[in-house]
């Protein structure tokens, strides 16, 4: 399973735009709400899942990786 990157590009007039690589992606879900933004991308290789999610509010940035045997 590959590694997956998360790269801040950018925050302007308090929008955070932020940069997601890596070699494949099954799903990425943006939500937004009045805390803030939540990302969350998720793939499957190799019999592992992987799931990385990234908040964004006011109080900071909070990013949480998970992987699992399928």
């Amino acid at each position: 399973m590959g590694a997956v990157g998360v790269v801040p590009v950018r925050a302007r007039h308090r929008a955070a735009h932020v940069e997601v690589t890596r070699e494949t992606v099954d799903t990425v879900t943006i939500d937004r709400d009045a805390d803030g933004h939540h990302v969350a991308v998720t793939s499957r290789s190799d019999g592992l899942a992987g799931r990385l999610t990234v908040t964004v509010t006011s109080a900071g940035v909070r990013i949480h990786d998970t992987v699992l045997r399928t």
